[in-house]
């Protein structure tokens, strides 16, 4: 007992020592964060914080990089530990975390297994990463969850609280898909809503910053067959204009109690296409060039071969014209001795001061004018110099003379050589197109001319001038849609132009006068070398202008427009052709005010009477009263901007050959809607959509007149006994293609279809019904002109873009 208490009191002795040693060091511990403290609130510690700082991350970013030098040295190491955790699972992890976390193991594993203590410290942190991933990352729910909300924010998906209020509906966005997109030209927004409550289309808005964009309704019949919903137009679509720079979009629905409700969101990135375009996607003409080239020289031996065993074997005599300048002559020479086919001879044409700088071959003449009694080829090639023709450019007219031996003109495709010598702007020119001559030059220099033909057509020494009669004399003529020439870029000689330009309204004028038709020649005002006829019509036929229409009023801006009665009123008051019927196609559900208006206007209603919509059926009930001699059939969201408009189209029909004439239509800001329809893939597009009202387009393809594959039934002109005779309107074809339909039908009895450029007129398409695919209608078509719309003539699917087709040159990677 006396030793317990002995031993008690020792240690309540130790314990009081104790006591009196922390109460020691709790008061030198208050006393050093005391001074600490004050010397971190001094200006010294805050100055030389930043120094701190610096150094502070230089030793980090020396760890990281140890630390990551240790990792990549030993990366065979690391999969080799990686394949032995994956068969043994996480609980090697665990073990192998514990056993480096001694010295002595790490210390001893570096002697035995040669492993650097910083790739043992990489091991380290490592399985601790992963050792608290798996303990968070503990339950499925959690997971699954996670993984849901992580997908939906990059998908722009927003989550609401008022998922009550849009209980009713059903909807899905189509475009955009994430939540961030870049845009090089204009972006389509769509998708669908159903309100299955109200068997109806669900209300959806889009906002793009501060403007809000009311969507066209869209036919969707996979939507309206899933939920039996018949002919209701269920989906939904908006094509924004956006400046350049980031934007941020919301699409809205609207709930039970009127409110809109966010549910998708993106960011949208508008780029310049000189930025971001098709040429990330595609080769680049020059590259193409190159491989252009490779290929050409590797088919050299066939190519001889061919030569060898043609059975026509045509001979050309090129002409180089120095008459104007002496520059690129030799490049010019240099070209002709390196062509692939043998039977040709060379002429030059001189002035009598002109001194050629490099002495000609034996048998080569020098010619002071034209006299084809000393032309002895079978095809005559006028070339100026700088400008040369491609190695294979004589094989490929001889290639296709033997394969439609009574050809007469033969012309390809051209590029030019920039101050580099590199070959860029190439022009991927259209099949024959008799209205494209009239605005340019287009058949160019890359061509071939029979000789027994020419003779009579080059008095005045003038390529276009050749050009122009020689077309008038034959309609056997060929296109080869290949590079077969090459013009030297020069110096902007603003007298030359000039003297150029009179030489082509001089040639034009000619055509005018050997046609029968009377006019004036213009240069057009922005383009340089593009030209406008405007004919003076000898009479004015009767025209009946087609109106189908459903006697909507829309606001656009900020005035509401009757439809129908506006463009009536337009026609009428504004436009300065008079020999005109309007007929106008309703649905019978016109107002009593617009019944008289159209009445008082001299207007004439015809009523169309057929549950389904079916503008086929009503355009050919419109013409079967039309008395006029040719018909000019329009939308009602058309506007006027200016008077001559009608007489621009019709001047067009005093050339036999043609079928049907179109407009350039706007949008109401100004852009291009309509400047042609061609064909990509075998479907119907519109060129060069949503470019500026003067936008020259390619070689004047939006500024010149210009045969097209079809142009849009919102605005066209055609003969009423072509119309007729063609069956009118496909009435299979109630909304999809019945345009392009009616146009092809016209081209297979000979006649051409031709774009108007100077018929400007506004189209307010947003206001109207917006046209959508039908799909059986886009198969019958498909079968009906399959064979026809497989290659579109006047675009070049495989060197231009396509989908849309903006005839920017872009070579497409399938084609090697």
């Amino acid at each position: 007992m006396a030793s317990l208490s002995q031993t008690l009191g020792e240690r309540e002795e130790q314990l009081v020592s104790l006591g009196i040693t922390l109460s020691e060091r709790d008061s030198h511990v208050a006393s050093l964060s005391q001074i600490v403290q004050a010397y971190q609130d001094s200006i010294s510690w805050r100055i030389t914080k930043p120094v701190r700082f610096v150094g502070s991350m230089i030793k980090r970013i020396k760890r990281a990089l140890v630390l990551s030098g240790a990792l990549f040295s030993n990366l065979k190491e690391l999969k080799t530990i990686a394949i032995k955790v994956k068969r043994k699972g996480l609980t090697s992890v665990v073990y192998y975390s514990q056993f480096l976390q001694s010295e002595e193991n790490v210390a001893e594993i570096s002697r035995v297994r040669g492993l650097s203590p910083e790739f043992l410290m990489v091991l380290v942190i490592l399985a601790k990463a992963i050792l608290t991933i798996k303990q968070w990352w503990f339950a499925n729910h959690l997971r699954s969850k996670f993984t849901e909300r992580f997908l939906d924010f990059f998908r722009g998906v927003t989550k609401t609280s008022m998922t009550d209020k849009i209980s009713h509906l059903r909807f899905h966005i189509d475009k955009p898909s994430g939540l961030f997109n870049s845009v090089d030209g204009y972006l389509v927004i769509s998708g669908w809503c159903v309100d299955i409550d109200a068997n109806a289309a669900g209300n959806v808005r889009v906002r793009i910053g501060k403007a809000i964009y009311q969507p066209h309704e869209k036919q969707r019949e996979d939507v309206q067959r899933a939920f039996k919903l018949g002919s209701v137009s269920l989906g939904f679509a908006v094509v924004p204009s956006l400046p350049i720079g980031l934007h941020r979009m919301w699409i809205d629905i609207e709930g039970s109690d009127s409110t809109w409700i966010p549910v998708k969101r993106a960011l949208l990135l508008r780029i310049p296409r000189s930025v971001f375009g098709h040429q990330k996607k595609n080769l680049s003409y020059k590259s193409w060039a190159r491989i252009e080239q490779k290929r050409l020289k590797k088919e050299l031996p066939e190519l001889n071969r061919h030569i060898d065993v043609m059975i026509h074997k045509p001979k050309f005599t090129i002409v180089i014209d120095t008459r104007q300048s002496l520059d690129g002559w030799k490049e010019s020479l240099q070209s002709i001795r390196e062509q692939i086919y043998p039977h040709h001879e060379l002429r030059t044409l001189v002035n009598d001061c002109t001194k050629l700088p490099t002495p000609l071959e034996k048998g080569v003449k020098s010619l002071h004018g034209i006299s084809f009694i000393d032309i002895l080829g079978d095809f005559i090639v006028f070339i100026e110099c700088g400008q040369s023709l491609h190695s294979n450019a004589l094989y490929e007219f001889a290639n296709v003379i033997n394969q439609y031996p009574d050809l007469d003109l033969i012309y390809g495709d051209e590029d030019r050589i920039n101050a580099y010598g590199e070959r860029c702007n190439p022009f991927y020119k259209p099949d024959w197109s008799p209205d494209y001559l009239e605005t340019f030059n287009y058949i160019g220099f890359t061509a071939c001319f029979r000789t027994t033909l020419a003779r009579g057509c080059f008095d005045s020494a003038h390529l276009y001038d050749l050009a122009l009669k020689f077309t008038e004399r034959t309609a056997k003529i060929r296109h080869v849609a290949k590079i077969l020439g090459h013009q030297a870029e020069r110096k902007i000689d603003e007298n030359a132009l000039e003297i150029a330009s009179a030489k082509d309204i001089t040639a034009l004028q000619g055509r005018l006068n050997r046609t029968g038709r009377q006019g004036t020649v213009r240069e057009h005002k922005l383009c340089c070398g593009c030209y406008d006829i405007q004919i003076t019509l000898k009479r004015e036929p009767l025209v009946s202008v087609i109106i189908p229409t459903a006697g909507k009023v829309v606001t656009v801006g900020e005035r509401q427009i009757d439809l129908i009665t506006n463009i009536t009123n337009q026609i009428i008051n504004q436009s300065t052709y008079k020999n005109i019927e309007i007929i106008v196609v309703d649905n019978g559900d016109l107002s009593d005010r617009q019944q008289q208006t159209l009445s008082d206007q001299g207007c004439r209603l015809i009523t169309y009477t057929k549950p389904i919509f079916n503008i086929s059926k009503k355009l050919n009930l419109g013409v079967s009263i039309a008395n006029g001699e040719l018909l000019l059939l329009m939308n009602d969201d058309i506007e006027i901007l200016f008077p001559a408009w009608i007489e621009r189209m019709v001047e067009h029909f005093e050339k036999p050959h043609v079928g049907v004439v179109g407009a350039k239509l706007l949008y109401p800001d100004g852009r291009t809607q309509h400047v042609g329809v061609v064909h990509n893939y075998g479907n119907p597009d519109h060129v060069r959509r949503l470019q500026p009202k003067e936008d020259a387009g390619y070689y004047f393809s939006t500024s010149g007149v210009r045969n097209f594959m079809a142009v849009t039934g919102a605005l066209m002109m055609t003969p009423s006994n072509i119309y007729r005779e063609v069956g009118g309107y496909s009435e299979e074809l109630a909304v999809s293609y019945n345009d392009t339909d009616y146009c092809l039908k016209v081209q297979e009895k000979g006649l051409w279809i031709v774009y108007a450029p100077k018929v400007e007129l506004t189209h307010m398409e947003s206001q109207s019904r917006v046209a959508s695919a039908n799909m059986a209608e886009v198969a019958w078509y498909h079968k009906q002109w399959a064979s026809q719309t497989v290659l579109d003539p006047y675009y070049n699917e495989q060197f231009l873009t396509v989908a849309s087709p903006t005839f920017v040159p872009s070579v497409s990677k399938r084609l090697l």
